[in-house]
């Protein structure tokens, strides 16, 4: 059938937006959710939805995506939402496409910002989140396409590689509030 945006108990992660490119790679959002649905048999909601970092609806979603290609750079305002939104049990996944990285040096600034006396640390490989115990995958290794290297003659094309997991992190209150890739 269709969606399932209005559907109780429906998990709906919107993209947060920003001038970094928030919606540039459109699919990227849909497609994990495709997977998080049917691997985990978790409802959720595929439908694309974006929302601003001071929209007031912010607060009623658990978690929310954000990624882009270029630089950006939040208003005060932006931040003290964003802070507020974590603070209160909000979760920022966030990537960087293509690891990009003027959009890398963005989050990174913006995240020292809202959180001076935090910082973005390596979740450890072993961590639970990367096993079984909260019923999802086992992530000890995983297959990454890594724009970085290529073969001389073929400058498009990403090679997969195989690496532990690497995601960083900023802890509040005992759990992840921002996960990084």
């Amino acid at each position: 059938g269709g969606d399932l945006a209005g559907i109780r108990g429906t998990l709906n992660i919107p993209k947060l937006q920003h001038g970094g490119g928030s919606d540039d790679a459109p699919a990227a959002l849909t497609n994990l959710l495709r997977v998080l649905r049917d691997q985990l048999r978790t409802r959720v909601s595929t439908q694309r939805h974006l929302v601003a970092v001071t929209d007031k609806t912010l607060l009623d979603h658990p978690i929310v995506f954000m990624h882009g290609r270029r630089q950006f750079r939040f208003t005060s305002a932006e931040r003290k939402a964003l802070a507020t939104y974590l603070e209160r049990g909000g979760m920022i996944f966030a990537d960087s496409i293509c690891a990009s990285q003027p959009f890398d040096e963005s989050f990174r600034r913006e995240m020292k910002s809202i959180f001076p006396d935090k910082r973005l640390r390596r979740v450890p490989p072993e961590h639970p989140m990367f096993t079984t115990e909260f019923h999802g995958f086992d992530l000890d290794t995983v297959t990454r396409r890594d724009p970085h290297v290529r073969a001389g003659n073929d400058p498009l094309k990403a090679r997969l590689v195989k690496v532990a997991p690497h995601l960083e992190g900023i802890e509040m209150d005992g759990r992840y509030a921002v996960l990084f890739s």
